[in-house]
């Protein structure tokens, strides 16, 4: 029978530094899914790249989760010695527990993180173009997504604000201070996901200017019009970045995008860079700068604490949720081995009535009658074992049922 299983480097094993060398943009996961699928024959996997995680949920029999982890090093091009910074789950109850937990931002740097929900979301949906939704996975998306809506309704785990971007704007404002950043400039580099969701909360630290900027020039026209904000030319970032106070950049694919310049050397007020980008789009050096601070993804997880403080009484009850919702898909997957049962014994009876109808009536019986006939004594034998083989517990009692079967 198939499972469902997990390899994870995230925040929590790995240094930014290790993590962006397994990171992997929208055109690699889809490779590297085709790879899973034409490969090795995986009928279900998700592929979840976010900033602080690379994952690879995938069901299957025969795989394990060292050869999924094989592939993902060989087609990264990286030291096999990464895979020490890996977590596995090999059976379906913990891959799946493990995946509720990611998804109610029990594991996310900052507790009760909102962006992670959609993160899978869009993961799920490039696995359904693909064709690798499959069961298992399919139904454990569909769980997270009630236990998403139940820690929404019933508890205070998301009150609040709860993103990497509003805390790197936060952090800005505790070193500036909550009047003097009223005189600041904002510079936001890119318009994806990140950038989006930095502009999201600008407006609440009332900087003097914000700005975006994007290789795509309509892309940022659009987003800053959406907020109201300026435009810049993406060919002038070298000079902005030195005449802005902030820059937060979520650039993917842009290592280095922020390096030494020239200017910086009469730079005599503070500057943040609030990197959000993986790889890195800020080179970490910048930090020797008397008056330039870099606040990458590592330096943001020291900030977290207060955050989470005020989830920790929530996160008791989001437990709880993510154990019930566990209990009820775990309950589901014991029902396949059954329902696999009446499925094949169901097909079976089709295919000895289709070939005694045509032995005995031939021509005589219109195919539409036929075939409403076929599937209404078909569904009819069925009931009664389909009953049976469901209300069982364990596969002992599954095996005295098919015993009783047709007793």
């Amino acid at each position: 029978m198939k499972s469902l299983k997990v390899i994870s480097i995230s925040h929590q094993t790995a240094g930014l530094h290790l993590r962006q060398q397994l990171h992997l943009d929208d055109e690699e996961s889809t490779s590297f899914l085709t790879i899973l699928k034409k490969q090795l024959s995986v009928k279900g996997a998700m592929l979840l790249a976010t900033c602080n995680r690379t994952e690879v949920y995938f069901e299957a029999e025969n795989i394990s989760t060292e050869e999924v982890l094989g592939e993902l090093l060989q087609f990264k091009a990286v030291d096999v010695t990464m895979a020490n910074y890996f977590d596995s789950y090999d059976t379906t109850e913990e891959a799946a527990k493990y995946l509720l937990e990611v998804a109610g931002g029990m594991r996310s740097m900052v507790m009760g993180d909102m962006q992670i929900i959609n993160q899978i979301k869009r993961s799920f949906q490039k696995s359904v173009a693909l064709g690798l939704q499959g069961k298992l996975l399919e139904r454990a998306v569909q769980a997270l997504f009630k236990m998403h809506k139940r820690i929404h309704n019933e508890t205070a785990f998301r009150s609040g604000t709860a993103s990497l971007s509003y805390l790197g704007l936060k952090v800005c404002q505790q070193q500036f201070g909550k009047k003097a950043i009223q005189e600041k400039s904002l510079l936001i580099v890119g318009a994806g996901e990140i950038s989006q969701d930095v502009a999201k909360y600008a407006h609440k630290f009332q900087f003097k200017k914000i700005a975006i900027v994007n290789r795509t020039y309509h892309k940022a026209q659009k987003l800053a019009k959406e907020h109201g904000f300026e435009v810049e030319r993406w060919k002038n970032l070298t000079r902005l970045a030195h005449q802005y106070d902030v820059i937060a950049t979520g650039v993917s694919n842009s290592s280095s995008l922020f390096a030494w310049q020239p200017d910086f050397e009469n730079l005599k007020q503070p500057k943040i860079f609030i990197d959000l980008g993986l790889p890195a789009n800020v080179d970490h050096e910048l930090n020797n700068h008397e008056y330039i601070t870099v606040l990458n993804l590592d330096e943001l997880a020291a900030h977290t604490q207060k955050v989470e403080q005020k989830r920790l009484q929530a996160a008791k009850k989001v437990k709880t949720i993510i154990q019930d919702e566990l209990a009820v898909y775990m309950k589901w997957t014991r029902t396949i081995p059954a329902s696999e049962s009446i499925k094949s014994m169901k097909l079976y009876l089709q295919d000895i009535l289709t070939e005694q109808l045509q032995q005995y009536f031939g021509e005589d019986i219109p195919e539409n009658v036929q075939e409403q006939f076929i599937k209404k004594v078909s569904n009819e034998f069925v009931k009664k074992p389909a009953a049976t083989l469901h209300g069982t517990t364990s596969s002992q009692e599954f095996a005295h049922s098919l015993q009783r079967l047709f007793v």
